[in-house]
């Protein structure tokens, strides 16, 4: 075994050497540790203001990594005995570069050549983003991806039977097993309680639809408020409201007319106001939003080789049989003329699709 400081260790194997034999060996060669840059730099996780940055490790090295927006003339330079690095603190929507090299004591490989990517662009919305439809939300024992307010009065209750205070509330949920309630006891008329929703990606819709169900008895019974923001929470405005004893029955609002609002990223929030006295518990359950996709333009694809006919097309929600999105086929009649298809410059004399004659 052969080995040195910062430098990979070398075993000369299948020897024999007898009791007091002295045996010359050829010459070895023992490869410095940090001879080289490190190989397969590679960006991963990208997020918006983050970045996992990762190499093949070196046995015995240590490593200096440098990192820089695409242009800049300063580098962050940061040492590190992984083969695995995180990047934090970067600019979203921004492209880095990031280099590697390899140490060990005074001995420094160079750089290894850069590995580009560009940070992802966050939705102008905070919250959950949801982007797929149709959404629901009963809260069965759990509020889900909806958020309690923390610059109101008091919180929404999770509940699945009747409220405490007599004469008002719902004894059963509308929808499963439980339902978000304002407990109007111990509160002052006026009290607020906000529950705000997740972040709703109405973009490349043609129309949206919200719904959902309330239940507002009691004849002290305050105000119950839906509400939507399109710049994430800096401004409100009323999509539905309603105020007074509506009854000891759940009451069904279907398709509040969302439109105005696609290709945003939409908010909402139920805000409850509590009435005159504890005859004010007002309830909120079975929320649904509904969605239909933008209209897409399609191409006839009558070879079947996922290239379309920029010639051909038609208008629809959904993908039509036989025809799909891309229109960059020059010979729909042929499969194996499209976009992909390699050309070769030479000359087919008799035409049989080979060079030459013969």
């Amino acid at each position: 075994l052969f080995e040195a400081d910062c430098y990979q260790s070398f075993t000369l194997s299948n020897q024999s050497i007898a009791d007091y034999q002295t045996k010359v060996l050829n010459d070895v060669m023992l490869v410095p540790v940090a001879g080289s840059a490190p190989s397969n730099l590679t960006a991963s996780n990208i997020g918006s203001s983050s970045a996992t940055i990762s190499w093949d490790a070196i046995i015995g090295a240590t490593y200096d990594y440098q990192y820089r927006l695409v242009g800049s003339p300063t580098w962050t330079t940061v040492s590190t005995s992984n083969a695995t690095v995180n990047l934090s603190g970067l600019n979203n929507s921004s492209q880095y570069e990031v280099q590697v090299r390899s140490t060990c004591n005074s001995n420094t490989s160079s750089y290894s050549g850069s590995t580009l990517f560009t940070t992802t662009t966050p939705p102008p919305c905070s919250g959950m983003l949801i982007s797929s439809f149709p959404y629901s939300e009963s809260f069965e024992n759990t509020i889900g991806d909806w958020i309690q307010d923390t610059s109101d009065n008091f919180n929404w209750t999770i509940n699945s039977s009747t409220t405490s205070s007599p004469n008002t509330g719902p004894s059963i949920a509308n929808s499963g097993n439980f339902y978000l309630y304002t407990e109007a006891s111990g509160r002052t008329a006026g009290d607020q309680a906000i529950l705000n929703s997740p972040c709703f990606n109405l973009n490349n819709t043609s129309s949206a639809t919200f719904s959902f169900s309330y239940h507002m008895y009691g004849n002290q019974m305050g105000t119950l408020t839906l509400q939507y923001s399109i710049d994430d929470g800096n401004n409100w405005n009323n999509l539905w409201t309603l105020s007074g004893d509506q009854g000891n029955s759940w009451v069904n609002i279907n398709n509040i007319n969302l439109s105005p609002y696609i290709n945003n990223y939409l908010r909402l929030r139920f805000i409850g106001v509590r009435g005159s006295g504890n005859r004010s518990d007002m309830a909120i359950d079975n929320i649904g939003l509904t969605v239909i996709n933008a209209a897409t333009t399609w191409y006839q694809d009558s070879d079947n080789d996922n290239f379309g006919n920029p010639s051909v097309s038609q208008v629809a929600l959904s993908q039509p049989a036989g025809y799909v999105s891309d229109n960059t086929d020059c010979n729909d009649t042929d499969s194996a003329i499209n976009p992909n298809t390699v050309w070769y410059l030479g000359v087919d004399s008799d035409g049989d699709g080979f060079f030459g004659s013969q």
